[in-house]
């Protein structure tokens, strides 16, 4: 195949998991901390997610994921110094990425330490941020114009690539057709499926059970804006949990619809994802894929 005169593929399966390792030739920028790992596309049950990590446990790393397609990736950061104080959640952050100097605003998802990881997970507003992110070779993070962390790369076009071949394949797994989508000059766009579920939606009986977990669901948006159908392509382990985001959905969610390529409203079959926690931070839908 082409590809293979610009990077090798490697398929190796952990635990279930497809990893496709990358090595991929360049120098990322002499002036920036660069993990000198290869680049890896994570295939795993819901999401797929790009990853530079450097030799050793605590070395550090950056990873980019486009859940389900959407248009809003996420940025994480592992084991870099970042001085993490003020930055509590949705707590505004500019991405600066490097050589163009090009940027793209974001929000604080999260920071947390783990397994042994200091990580910071930024939600990218822009739908063209792949994009630019392909083209880049050093990303940098700013808050108030003081410079929080930098991580220098090999130029990510090739691992990009990659990342969306991954998406379009875990779409494809849960029923989307790819060709369809393609074809369509808009996707659907929901306006309120952020505020559409909340911790008093939560199931009693799920309550009881302590369950709780991440359900992908597919979505078929008719013309008139509503879901017309609901199905749970991986569960959450939680029938009730699975249930309650299809009825949230059908009942509650209001979508612009999708576009043919004349401009006409038609139906369009989405993916959509909500995380539900036991503990005190909100249940979250992630947007719909995009």
């Amino acid at each position: 195949m082409a590809a293979a005169r610009t990077y090798m593929v490697r398929e190796l399966v952990r635990s279930g998991i497809l990893l496709l390792a990358l090595t991929f030739a360049g120098t990322a920028s002499a002036q920036r901390p660069a993990p000198e790992g290869r680049w890896v596309v994570n295939w795993a049950e819901q999401r797929c997610t790009l990853s530079r990590r450097g030799i050793g446990e605590d070395a550090p790393a950056i990873a980019v994921t486009s859940a389900l397609g959407v248009s809003q990736p996420q940025l994480m950061f592992l084991n870099m110094a970042i001085d993490t104080s003020g930055l509590a959640q949705s707590t505004p952050i500019e991405i600066v990425l490097f050589p163009g100097g090009e940027r793209r605003s974001g929000k604080v998802d999260r920071h947390y330490r783990a397994m042994g990881e200091r990580s910071l997970v930024v939600d990218v507003e822009g739908d063209d941020f792949m994009d630019a992110f392909a083209r880049s070779e050093a990303v940098a993070l700013e808050r108030n114009g003081r410079r929080l962390a930098e991580l220098a790369y090999p130029i990510a076009g090739q691992a990009v690539e990659a990342l969306r071949v991954c998406n379009d394949d875990l779409l494809t797994s849960w029923g989307i057709d790819m060709v369809a989508r393609r074809a369509l000059s808009r996707l659907p766009r929901s306006a309120n499926a952020g505020r559409s579920v909340g911790n008093l939606d939560y199931p009693r009986s799920a309550l009881r059970a302590g369950e709780q977990g991440s359900v992908v669901v597919r979505l078929r948006v008719d013309p008139d804006g509503r879901v017309g159908e609901c199905v749970p392509v991986s569960s959450s382990g939680s029938g009730a949990l699975d249930r309650q985001t299809c009825s949230i959905y059908t009942h509650r969610v209001r979508f612009e619809p999708a576009l043919d390529a004349e401009g006409h409203p038609v139906a369009a079959m989405i993916a959509s994802r909500v995380t539900w926690h036991l503990d005190s931070r909100p249940i979250r839908p992630d947007s719909p894929a995009r």
